[in-house]
Formats: C-alpha cells, structure tokens, sequence
C-alpha cells in the first residue's frame, strides 16, 4: 500500500457554499441550496477504477480521504489536504490540482510500492483481460 497527498486548493470556497447551501435548505425548503448556489465540484478526487461504464468510460468507487487542516492557510484557501491509501493490483483515476489553474489528471496503478501512470488504453487493456 501507498499513501498519496493531494492538496485541496481553494477549499474556504468548497466549504462556504456548502454553508450556503444549508442554510437556504433550512429557511426555504430542501433542494432550493443547491439550485440556488449551485454545486462546486471537487479541487480534487482518488477513484478505484472497477469497470468498464457505457457512458462515462469506467465504472469508478471514489475512495474517502483523510483530510488534514494543520498546514492550511488562515482562510484555507491553501495547504488543505487530502491523504489517499492505493492498493498494489488495483487501477485509479486520480485529479490532482498543481495550481488555481493547472490540473494533473491521470490513471496509475501500484507496482512495487511505486505509482506507475497509465493511459486510457492500458487501463482497457488491463479490465478486458480482468474480465476474461
């Protein structure tokens, strides 16, 4: 197993329309937060790749983080972070924020303690002879 630490950039905005968001559900009803603030997506994310998906490429389990707070700026725009275990044998989708504008997407898998990248191909390689 390797551990994997993914920084949370920008998660004071994440958390404050989170806020937002339940407190208009309380006042006005349930489902009216979302529609009004709306959903901002993960900085960043780990998923097991399971499976091939027909619509959306592979079949994902998207893994839960530990999330550490004791580097994080004063407003915690910054140094939020988000620690992820990867197991040796599996494949994962990784989206790991570099910048406020840079983003490294990627999938890997686990060899010898090592993080090994892999493209698309490889990755349907590796599931159709899973299933075979």
């Amino acid at each position: 197993m390797i551990q994997i630490k993914l920084e949370r950039i920008g998660d004071d905005v994440r958390s404050y329309a989170k806020l937002c968001r339940g407190i208009i559900d309380e006042v006005l009803g349930k489902g009216l937060g979302s529609a009004v603030v709306g959903n901002i997506p993960s900085p960043c994310f780990c998923a097991e790749i399971t499976g091939l998906h027909p619509k959306f490429k592979f079949e994902r389990r998207f893994l839960k983080p530990n999330r550490d707070y004791s580097q994080a700026n004063r407003t915690g725009s910054r140094g939020v972070y988000d620690y992820f275990n990867l197991d040796e044998g599996k494949i994962y989708d990784i989206k790991s924020p570099q910048s406020w504008k840079s983003v490294d997407r990627y999938y890997c898998r686990i060899e010898g303690g090592r993080i090994v990248r892999m493209d698309e191909d490889e990755v349907y390689r590796c599931l159709k002879n899973r299933l075979e």
